[in-house]
């Protein structure tokens, strides 16, 4: 619970994140950036609302579980985002680079996870899937 993010990963590998809580973070509740053999499995994200700013102009990055969606192009592999639920955030539940399109449940990087009560003032997505900076084409 704080002012910041509940989890921040930045260029690290072999990351094993299991049966966690994350609640009543600010902006983001789980990120990670230029990770190698990263694991997130049966944790629970929530209550991750926006940061009050008041008198700046720019738009703030905020989600429940942002996988190295928060700088263009990031490069990461060996992702396995699974069994998760995030309740209650803006903007997406969810954001992670898409499977490649022969991927089956042994292979995917994204399986049995739940969003919820996911709130934006224009846009909100239980899951945000963008193409994988990683895949070639």
């Amino acid at each position: 619970n704080g002012f910041g993010w509940g989890l921040g990963v930045y260029k690290s590998s072999n990351v094993f994140v299991k049966d966690n809580i994350f609640w009543g973070f600010r902006a983001i509740g789980v990120g990670a950036l230029s990770v190698r053999n990263f694991t997130f499995d049966g944790n629970f994200v929530g209550h991750i609302y926006e940061r009050e700013v008041s008198g700046q102009m720019f738009v703030d990055r905020r989600g429940g579980v942002a996988i190295c969606s928060l700088e263009d192009d990031n490069v990461c592999s060996d992702l396995k985002i699974i069994n998760n639920i995030v309740g209650g955030a803006t903007f997406h539940g969810f954001a992670i680079p898409a499977d490649d399109c022969n991927s089956n449940s042994v292979t995917s990087k994204f399986w049995n996870n739940v969003a919820h009560s996911i709130a934006g003032s224009h846009i909100a997505d239980g899951a945000y899937i963008f193409p994988d900076a990683a895949s070639p084409g």
